[in-house]
């Protein structure tokens, strides 16, 4: 993250949901030289009123106003959150995409559940995280890694790994090189 920074000359970052665990995990995880900024709720609630729409935009329109050029606006979603997301933030730094949400609860007592998992009755975060390391990180075949899990989370992990770009077939680079597609044309 560190180096992150470095290439934009930044000397800190401003982090998103100030109050949440996974700020909490942040600032413990930080060098002390690097400044940290975090936008104020009451900054936020009379952006959010004169704005009106999403309080998550009107967080990221102090965050921006904070960071100036000196600091980075982050957003702290952890790699469940990713997963579960319909769209990535669009904070170019999230310094804890790599981490479960499993991981956060174990260090600082709490994590930020995904909406698509917070009236879930059967979301254990451990079997949830598993699941995604398993698809994610191993390759493990879907199929086997969703049977393992019971069928009302089955169905919303099933969902997101739909939506993620993970499932989706990369699409072949076709050269245009001329009036004709190379590949497509049936005269080349």
């Amino acid at each position: 993250m560190l180096d992150a920074l470095a290439e934009g000359d930044a000397v800190g970052l401003v982090l998103l949901r100030p109050s949440s665990p996974e700020v909490v995990l942040l600032r413990s995880w930080l060098a002390t030289d690097v400044e940290i900024a975090l936008p104020a709720d009451e900054e936020v609630d009379a952006v959010h009123a004169v704005l009106g729409g999403n309080r998550g935009e009107a967080e990221r329109a102090v965050a921006r106003r904070l960071a100036g050029t000196r600091l980075v606006v982050a957003h702290p979603a952890t790699k469940t959150e990713l997963f579960f997301s319909p769209m990535l933030p669009p904070e170019s730094l999230l310094p804890l995409g790599d981490v479960p949400a499993s991981t956060v609860r174990d260090l600082v007592g709490s994590a930020t559940r995904p909406e698509a998992l917070l009236h879930r009755a059967s979301a254990d975060l451990d079997r949830v995280d598993s699941a995604i390391a398993e698809l994610l990180d191993r390759g493990r075949d879907a199929s086997h890694v969703l049977a393992d899990l019971p069928p009302e989370l089955r169905n919303v992990v099933s969902e997101a790994l739909d939506r993620s770009s993970f499932r989706r077939p990369a699409r072949p680079v076709v050269p245009k090189l001329g009036h004709w597609t190379v590949g497509l044309d049936p005269h080349l």
